[in-house]
């Protein structure tokens, strides 16, 4: 399972913006999508609602996995 206490740092993440760096943050923000899967879902169920409005695919499909994961 992941550790809850790392979540405010994937928020700061994700919500990071970058002018220079745009490719390494969005690659970034993928790795941490990605790592979601190992929290509970009631811990991330916000930010994996922000996910699937991204219009990055990888990002908005994986959210969509997890969402409907939930409820197993």
């Amino acid at each position: 399972m992941g550790d809850p206490r790392c979540l405010d740092m994937f928020r700061e993440i994700l919500s990071a913006k970058s002018l220079f760096f745009r490719k390494d943050v969005e690659k970034l923000k993928e790795e941490v999508y990605k790592t979601l899967k190992n929290f509970p879902y009631k811990e991330i169920e916000e930010i994996v609602r922000e996910g699937v409005q991204s219009r990055n695919k990888l990002i908005s499909e994986e959210c969509l996995r997890l969402s409907k994961m939930r409820g197993k």
